[in-house]
């Protein structure tokens, strides 16, 4: 099955008006605006034609789904900044070949190719949000778009009320984005300026193991996800970084009796660490208790 999917952005912006909130003393701050008579123009166009087949023999499925992503874009503004055009093309898309072996055991092999185009607010060279006092994120109309590539082998094994799924995959990340800083005097007084770059080729191997059981008066599934990556930066002589992190999920759904319900799910993520940055661990509990009349 043949087909093309389109998607196109446009942004202009005219007489760009910048606050920035700017520390005066441990008890009072300063908020001083910042008029940029200038135009920013910003537009992309990507373009993906596909073909989408699906095929099965005996014991094997395949499902297939791949195109060509051709993306184009430019940017103008009034400044000193020279009109800068992008032009990429890539191939995207997802396959997977699946062997049921038997009833209870399968075997699955998948393949997926995206890419990801920075938006606006990573392009914008202008000063653009304040998220805390003396502290500014600056676009980069240089970036390039982050093309990701990953196989996975994953075995499935079924019981009426039990199945576990294990799967190793291979990740690849080229032109990843991440975010650097450097502190920056403007106007008299110190910024810590946010700048986004393309920081490193990221190769990731990763282990997931799934187990769900489904009962009568309880159902539950938990989950666990390992990552290794290497960290290659875009910048030539900078070290290559290693890094390591693991997540943890786990749901549960209980019928009480009585229109009764009990549901909750938790998800636990470890540091994740980008070449420039890092994210702190994460923990998310959820609880609902229904009661059906």
């Amino acid at each position: 099955t043949p087909g093309v999917r389109l998607a196109a952005t446009n942004v202009l912006e005219d007489d760009r008006s910048t606050a920035r909130f700017i520390s005066g003393n441990e008890t009072a701050f300063l908020q001083d605006s910042i008029s940029i008579q200038d135009r920013f123009n910003f537009w992309g166009l990507s373009a993906v034609p596909f073909l989408a087949a699906d095929f099965s023999w005996k014991s094997i499925e395949i499902h297939a789904d791949y195109g060509a992503d051709i993306y184009a874009r430019r940017i103008n503004d009034d400044t000193c900044h020279q009109p800068m055009s992008l032009n990429d093309v890539a191939p995207v898309g997802r396959a997977k070949v699946k062997w049921t072996i038997s009833p209870k055991h399968s075997l699955s092999l998948t393949n997926q190719m995206s890419v990801n185009h920075p938006n606006y607010d990573k392009l914008c060279w202008y000063d653009r949000t304040v998220d805390y006092i003396d502290q500014i994120y600056k676009g980069n109309d240089q970036l390039l778009s982050t093309h990701t590539r990953r196989y996975a082998l994953e075995y499935e094994f079924k019981l009426p009320r039990f199945f576990a799924q294990s799967s190793v995959s291979y990740t690849c990340v080229n032109n990843a984005i991440d975010k650097t800083w450097a502190y920056e005097d403007l106007d008299g007084y110190r910024f810590k300026v946010f700048h986004w770059v393309n920081s490193s080729d990221n190769r990731t191997i990763g282990f997931s193991q799934k187990v769900g059981w489904r009962g009568k008066i309880i159902e539950a599934n938990a989950g666990v996800v390992l990552n290794l990556s290497k960290l290659t930066p875009t910048t030539v002589g900078a070290p290559v970084k290693k890094a390591f992190d693991w997540r943890l999920n786990a749901d549960i759904a209980a019928h009480l009796g009585k229109g009764w319900s009990l549901e909750a799910d938790a998800f636990y993520k470890s540091e994740t660490i980008t070449y420039y940055s890092s994210q702190k661990p994460r923990f998310v509990l959820n609880m609902r208790v229904q009661k059906d009349f």
